[in-house]
């Protein structure tokens, strides 16, 4: 299941061009980093949603479980850019 991320912006400490101003909080508890405003994600297009919960595809084969923050995370993110902090 690849993904190919892109960002918009210039050439910020991470090469995204985001300051801290710019990306979107984490939620209390998430030690990822948060993405910045603008990231974006282009799934594999072998990648299958499977069910709403439910993505396969990758080599070697996988599937992912999202939870309810993850089906709305995944649904911003094929929406457009990151712009809350589900997305992020």
């Amino acid at each position: 299941m690849a993904a190919r991320a892109s960002s918009a912006g210039g050439s910020g400490p991470s090469g995204s061009g985001a300051s801290p101003a710019d990306t979107v909080s984490p939620l209390a508890g998430n030690l990822a980093p948060p993405l910045p405003r603008g990231f974006a994600i282009e799934l594999d297009p072998a990648t299958r949603q499977l069910t709403d919960s439910i993505l396969f595809g990758g080599s070697p084969a996988r599937a992912l479980v999202l939870s309810d923050a993850g089906r709305a995370a995944l649904a911003e993110l094929r929406a457009g850019a990151v712009t809350s902090a589900a997305g992020g």
